[in-house]
């Protein structure tokens, strides 16, 4: 059983929100405020007293902030404030798609968060919140009566001081979609550098056709030149220069084809 301070404003349209409640109240020592004419003010005096979890159930506003009544609300700086006065240790969120909120209460507090991603329209939510009402109340993990209790994708348990933080909306395909785009980032980079290796490459080959092209004028012009008119023998340095150029070849031949 915890000290609970539940923030639980009437709220007729979500389906199974009174039979939530009650269970959270059945399982623990509760601080209710659930009045539809609840003020800021009187919250935060209730949570002087001294809380081990904060729980909020209700409906987002527009503006990111907890719905008390048509002329009131709770901002994520008046949530933070009541979580910090209370000394909580755990902050338990069934509201819709309160994420946002979460992070700001992970960033500046040291209580774990257990918040939702779905909207609490959603039965299940609150199906589950009554599910983790109870299995709060038979263990002194937040984890493990998270696990406990079955959320599936309903609900995140996050804490600050051993989870990364989220600085967007979670969603189960962000990783894979970043794991793709590196990868093909990285082929990429690859292509790029072997088109400059070909290219480099097709230089060297150029130049050295140019070469030997040069030595086959020198070896033409060494048989012109020779005594009998048939030409005589190539001079040994220019066996040497074929030599040379046919070991080039040879030797980028083989590179080319280990590549």
């Amino acid at each position: 059983m915890a000290r609970i301070l539940l923030i639980a404003p009437a709220a007729s349209d979500l389906p199974d929100v009174a039979a939530t409640v009650q269970a959270i109240i059945r399982h623990h020592d509760c601080e209710v405020l659930q009045a539809a004419d609840t003020s800021p003010r009187e919250i935060v005096a209730a949570a002087q007293q001294g809380f081990e979890i904060v729980w909020l159930v209700g409906h987002l506003t527009g503006g990111g902030t907890f719905a008390l009544q048509a002329e009131a609300e709770l901002s994520a700086e008046t949530i933070i404030a009541i979580v910090s006065i209370s000394k909580a240790s755990l902050v338990i969120l069934t509201v819709c798609s309160s994420w946002r909120i979460a992070q700001r209460v992970l960033a500046e507090t040291t209580a774990a968060c257990i918040y939702t991603q779905a909207d609490v329209y959603s039965a299940d939510v609150m199906l589950v919140a009554g599910a983790l009402a109870s299995t709060l109340a038979t263990t002194t993990s937040y984890r493990r009566a998270f696990e406990m209790a079955r959320p599936g994708d309903i609900y995140i348990y996050q804490d600050s001081r051993n989870m990364p933080m989220q600085t967007e909306q979670p969603s189960p395909n962000t990783f894979n979609f970043l794991r793709l785009y590196e990868t093909t980032e990285s082929t990429q980079r690859d292509m790029r550098d072997l088109q400059i290796a070909v290219a480099r490459l097709e230089g060297t080959v150029a130049g050295i056709k140019e070469n030997l092209a040069a030595v086959v004028v020198d070896v033409q012009d060494l048989k012109k030149r020779s005594p009998n008119g048939r030409g005589g023998q190539p001079s040994l340095q220019a066996w040497l220069l074929i030599g040379g150029v046919i070991l080039i070849l040879v030797i980028l031949l083989f590179r080319v084809s280990l590549s």
